[in-house]
């Protein structure tokens, strides 16, 4: 007789109040599970979509999925209004190389001509570039190694005028810039220059968060958590959970079913991401056999979880 598969789907409300600017405030949030031939990559904390892509793989990411950008002409397009008016400024993407080129693009905002921010590969090395109305600086650091996760965030404090660099949760390099940038720019773009068809990225982007404030130290060592990524919305279940309604869904107690099937349809009308979901697997689930798939449709878009096989009893969101 097949065991029981008990799922609970909990909607615990989150409230947050933060005294001060940290990594677990960003304006965009950009996680990669959209199915790129059906999706637009969506803003799940703003409202800025990507406005157009060339990007047709959705593969494993460092969290979920990512994209898997070609190297050829894939890209991800934004409205310049990601950026545009920026004064202090930070992005932070996780990254998986599948070749290593000079200028290949990560992240590039600007113009044609100047007034850039721009993080790319230099071979081996990563490259942090800022071009601003009174002058342009940048440094080169770090090493990649093709099929690895890395963590690469850029910022820039235009009232410190301090522009920083890290790989992982190392800081690479820092450097004075002043003047303003990103006033009135053209192109903003993820894997590929800002306003070309050229510098295209090869390997896996996952995981882009954008801040409308410049990161320390102390936010790079939360964000990277140790290379397994703190990933957004960060904060694990609240302990002791909060009070929060239940839904059981029992599967079949007969082996006349492989596999099981539960719909539980739970909805909020909050415009902000306050409200989170978590799946428990009791201990008399047969994890062994099991593969669990969640789908999330959120604002305009489905998003699908997978874990595959060898699942243990906890939580999943």
């Amino acid at each position: 007789m097949r065991r029981h598969i008990l799922l609970y789907l909990v909607v615990i409300l989150v409230l947050s109040s933060l005294a001060y600017a940290d990594y677990t405030d960003p304006i965009h949030v950009y996680t990669f599970e959209q199915d790129p031939t059906v999706s637009e990559l969506i803003d799940q904390e703003g409202t800025i979509d990507s406005s157009s892509h060339e990007i047709i793989a959705r593969v494993p990411g460092i969290n979920g999925n990512a994209w898997q950008f070609d190297g050829a002409d894939d890209d991800v397009t934004f409205p310049v209004s990601l950026v545009n008016g920026s004064t202090s400024f930070a992005i932070a993407c996780w990254i998986n190389t599948t070749s290593l080129s000079v200028g290949d693009t990560i992240f590039a905002g600007g113009d044609a001509v100047g007034n850039t921010v721009r993080i790319q590969i230099r071979g081996t090395p990563i490259k942090y570039d800022i071009n601003t109305d009174l002058g342009f600086t940048n440094f080169q650091a770090g090493f990649l190694a093709n099929g690895n996760w890395y963590m690469v965030v850029l910022s820039w404090d235009n009232v410190t005028d301090r522009f920083l660099g890290w790989q992982n949760d190392t800081l690479l390099g820092n450097t004075t810039q002043v003047g303003n940038y990103l006033n009135t720019p053209t192109g903003v773009k993820i894997g590929e220059h800002q306003t070309a068809e050229a510098n295209n990225f090869h390997g896996l982007i996952d995981e882009c968060y954008v801040y409308d404030h410049p990161l320390d130290q102390t936010d790079i060592t939360g964000l990277f958590n140790g290379g397994t990524g703190d990933f957004y919305p960060y904060a694990a279940p609240p302990t002791p959970a909060p009070e929060a309604p239940t839904i059981v869904a029992p599967s079949p107690i007969d082996n006349s079913h492989n596999n099981t099937n539960v719909t539980l349809n739970v909805s909020h009308s909050t415009v902000s991401n306050d409200v989170r979901y978590y799946l428990y697997l009791d201990t008399s689930t047969p994890t062994d056999e099991t593969d669990l798939y969640l789908n999330n449709v959120t604002r305009n878009a489905s998003e699908w979880r997978s874990f595959f096989n060898n699942l243990t009893y906890g939580t999943y969101q």
